[in-house]
C-alpha cells in the first residue's frame, strides 16, 4: 500500500517538487562556497546595484542542475509509476540552454555587452522554435511557418529580458516565478494538462529551494544565468499553455501569470525610447542602457528602501494577476470578450499606479514643443483627415438601414465638409484656441448640416429622415470638438497625476491658489506652457474672499472656502506656498496673511499680468 501511493499520480504531483526543492536548497547551499572560490562574485555597488557588500552571484545554476537532471531522470522512471508521462517533445526545451547558460555563465564572472546577449537570447529562441515549442496559431487561425517563427522567437526573449530585468533585489524575480509557475501549474491542471503542470510545480519547487538563501538580506545571487534560465523556461512553458487551450483568452493567461516581469519590461522599454526622443543627442541614453527606475526600484524608494516590504508589494501583485489568469480560465468560450476585459481591468489597475511615469515622459515627447507654431501647422493638417472621417463615419452609420448608394452619401457629407474648408476652422490653431473658438466650430457644422438637410429635402432621390440628420450631427459634433478639447484636458490630467503618483521620486510642493478669475485661469494655463514648474507644484485648490464659490468647483479645482479657512486647511494638508492670483485684500485681510505665512514659513507670491507703456525713443 505504501509503495502504491508513493507512485500515485497524485502524490508525484506533490512530492516531486517537494524534492525538487530540497535538493535545491543543498546544491545553493554548496554554492555558497564554491561559486566565491570560482571567481563569481558581485563586486558593483551603487548606481542602480543596491546591495553594499561582495556577494556571490551566478547561483541559478543550482535551479539549472536540479530542474534539468531531475527531470531527465524522472523521464526515465515514470513509466514504472503512475504519474502524469511528461512527453520527449517537451523536454526538447532543455537544448536551447546549451546556447544560455553558457553565455549566463561568461556575463555572471567578467561581463557581456547587452547586444551580444541579446543575440545569443534570439538564438536560444529559435532553436527552441526548431525544437517544437512554437506558437502555430493565433485567434483561432493557422500561421504561417516565417511569423511562428518571429511571433516565437520574440516571445521568449521577452519573457527572458522581462524576468533578467526584474531581478534587481533580493528574492525578487525567483519569488515572481514561484508564484507565476504556480498559477500558470494550476491553470494546467484545471486544463488535465497534468504533464505541464508538473513541470510548473517542479520549477516552482526548485525556486523555492533557492529562495531560501536569496531573500533579503540575499546570500547569493539568482545572476543572468539564473534570471535567464527562469524567464526561458516560463515563456517556452507559456506558449504549451496557450497551445493546448484554442480560446482566445488563452493567449492572455501567460501574460497575466507572467503580468508583473511583462509589465516592467513594457514600461523599460516605452521610457527608454522616450527618453532618447527627448535627448536625442544624448549618446549616454539609448534603449539598452540600464537605469534605476524599474518598478522595484520605484517602490523601493518609495518605502524608504525597505526591500521586504517592496518584495511583498510585488508578490501580491503578481498574486492578484495570476488570479486574474484563473479567472480567465473558468470564462465560457463564448464569452471571450470577457476574458479580455478581465485581463484588461486586471492590468489597469497596477499600470494606474506604476506607469504616471511613462506616460508623463511620452506626454512631454509630444507637449514639449507644443507651444510653438510648426504644431499648430502639423495639427491643421491632421484636423481636415480627422474630421472627413469622422464625418463619413456618422452617415454611413445612419445609412445602414437604407439601401443607399455610396455617391448618395458623398452628397451628405459634402456640404458639411465644404462648410469646414471655408470657415475659419483651418486656420486655427488649435494648440492655442480660445473659447470662442468652439462655439464658431459648432456653428459651421450646424449650417453644415443645415446645408446638406436642405439638399436632401429638395432632391427627390435622397430620402433621409430628419432624425436620421440629427444623430450624424450629434456623432460629428460630439467628434471634432472632444478632438480639440482632448489635448487640453488629457494635458491636465496628466499633470494632476503625476504630481500626485507617490512613487515620482521629490513630493511636489503643495500650493494654493487665492483668488478665483482670469488671473487664476492664467496661471494654471501658464502651468501647461512650463513643464518642470508643473511638475514640482501640486495644486490643492483654491481659497477666495467670495463664500458664494466656497466648497463649489473652478477650472478643476475646488475652492475651499475663504482666508478664515487657512487654517483649518493647512492642519488638513500643509502646504508651502500661496500664490495671489487677485488684488482684492483689504489691509486687514493682507496682515493676517502675512502673520500666518510667516509663522507657518510659508511663501507668498503675486501672479499678475498688467499693461504698462513703453517710452518710444
Amino acid at each position: 500500500m505504501f509503495i502504491e501511493f508513493i507512485t500515485s499520480r497524485w502524490s508525484i504531483l506533490i512530492g516531486l517538487p517537494i524534492l525538487f526543492m530540497i535538493v535545491s536548497l543543498l546544491l545553493t547551499r554548496a554554492g555558497l562556497a564554491l561559486l566565491p572560490r570560482w571567481g563569481f562574485i558581485d563586486h558593483n555597488f551603487g548606481g542602480r546595484h543596491i546591495h553594499e557588500r561582495p556577494i556571490p552571484r551566478g547561483g541559478g545554476v543550482a535551479v539549472i542542475v536540479v530542474y534539468t537532471i531531475g527531470l531527465l531522470l524522472f523521464q526515465h522512471v515514470q513509466r514504472h509509476c503512475q504519474a502524469p508521462v511528461i512527453p520527449l517533445e517537451n523536454l526538447k526545451l532543455f537544448w536551447p540552454l546549451l546556447i544560455l547558460v553558457p553565455v549566463g555563465l561568461i556575463d555572471d564572472k567578467c561581463g557581456m555587452p547587452a547586444r551580444w546577449k541579446l543575440l545569443a537570447q534570439v538564438a536560444a529562441a529559435l532553436l527552441a522554435w526548431y525544437c517544437g515549442i512554437r506558437l502555430d496559431s493565433l485567434f483561432g487561425l493557422q500561421l504561417p511557418l516565417w511569423l511562428s517563427a518571429f511571433l516565437t522567437t520574440f516571445w521568449i526573449t521577452f519573457i527572458i529580458n522581462a524576468f533578467n530585468l526584474i531581478d534587481g533585489i533580493d528574492g525578487l524575480a525567483s519569488g515572481v516565478t514561484v508564484i507565476s509557475a504556480i498559477c500558470l501549474g494550476g491553470i494546467m491542471l484545471l486544463t488535465r494538462n497534468q504533464a505541464g503542470a508538473l513541470m510548473m510545480f517542479c520549477l516552482a519547487g526548485a525556486c523555492l529551494g533557492f529562495l531560501r538563501y536569496n531573500i533579503h538580506p540575499a546570500s547569493i545571487f539568482l545572476g543572468d544565468t539564473g534570471s535567464m534560465f527562469l524567464g526561458y523556461m516560463m515563456g517556452c512553458l507559456g506558449i504549451l499553455t496557450c497551445t493546448k487551450m484554442a480560446t482566445i483568452p488563452a493567449l492572455l493567461i501567460p501574460l497575466l501569470a507572467c503580468g508583473i516581469p511583462v509589465l516592467d519590461i513594457t514600461l523599460a522599454v516605452w521610457r527608454r525610447i522616450t527618453k532618447k526622443l527627448l535627448n536625442w543627442h544624448d549618446p549616454t541614453i539609448g534603449i539598452m542602457t540600464p537605469d534605476r527606475e524599474h518598478l522595484h526600484h520605484r517602490l523601493l524608494k518609495y518605502y524608504h528602501n525597505n526591500q521586504p516590504k517592496t518584495v511583498i508589494t510585488l508578490y501580491f501583485l503578481a498574486l492578484m494577476l495570476g488570479i486574474m489568469a484563473l479567472l480567465c480560465t473558468f470564462i465560457p468560450r463564448h464569452l471571450p470578450i470577457l476574458a479580455f476585459l478581465t485581463a484588461l481591468a486586471a492590468f489597469s489597475l497596477v499600470i494606474h499606479r506604476l506607469a504616471i511615469i511613462e506616460l508623463w515622459n511620452s506626454s512631454k515627447l509630444f507637449f514639449g514643443n507644443f507651444a510653438l507654431a510648426r504644431t499648430g501647422i502639423v495639427l491643421n493638417v491632421l484636423h481636415p483627415l480627422w474630421d472627413l472621417l469622422v464625418i463619413s463615419g456618422a452617415f454611413f452609420l445612419v445609412a445602414q438601414r437604407h439601401d443607399v448608394a455610396l455617391m448618395h452619401i458623398a452628397q451628405w457629407i459634402a456640404p458639411v465638409y465644404l462648410a469646414l474648408l471655408l470657415s475659419k476652422s483651418y486656420q486655427t490653431f488649435w494648440n492655442h484656441p480660445e473659447q470662442g473658438d468652439y462655439f464658431r466650430l459648432f456653428r459651421t457644422i450646424s449650417l453644415g448640416f443645415l446645408a446638406s438637410w436642405t439638399l436632401n429635402s429638395l432632391s427627390a432621390t435622397l430620402d433621409l429622415g430628419g432624425k436620421e440628420f440629427f444623430f450624424a450631427f450629434c456623432m460629428t459634433f460630439t467628434g471634432l470638438e472632444a478632438e480639440r478639447l482632448a489635448l487640453y484636458f488629457i494635458r491636465m490630467e496628466l499633470i494632476k497625476q503625476h504630481t500626485r503618483s507617490p512613487l515620482r521620486g521629490t513630493p511636489p510642493q503643495n500650493v494654493l491658489l487665492y483668488g478665483v478669475g482670469l488671473g487664476c485661469a492664467t496661471y494654471l494655463n501658464y502651468l501647461l506652457d512650463h513643464v518642470k514648474k508643473a511638475t514640482n507644484e501640486k495644486i490643492l485648490g483654491i481659497v477666495d474672499r467670495d463664500l458664494t464659490f466656497r466648497y463649489g468647483y473652478c477650472y478643476g479645482y475646488r475652492v475651499l472656502g475663504s482666508l478664515d479657512n487657512l487654517q483649518e486647511i493647512y492642519r488638513a494638508t500643509p502646504f508651502q506656498k500661496i500664490v495671489l492670483c487677485k488684488d482684492d485684500l483689504t489691509a486687514t485681510e493682507k496682515s493676517f496673511l502675512t502673520d500666518f505665512c510667516r509663522d507657518q514659513n510659508i511663501t507668498i507670491t503675486r501672479f499678475s499680468y498688467s499693461e504698462t507703456t513703453e517710452s518710444v525713443f
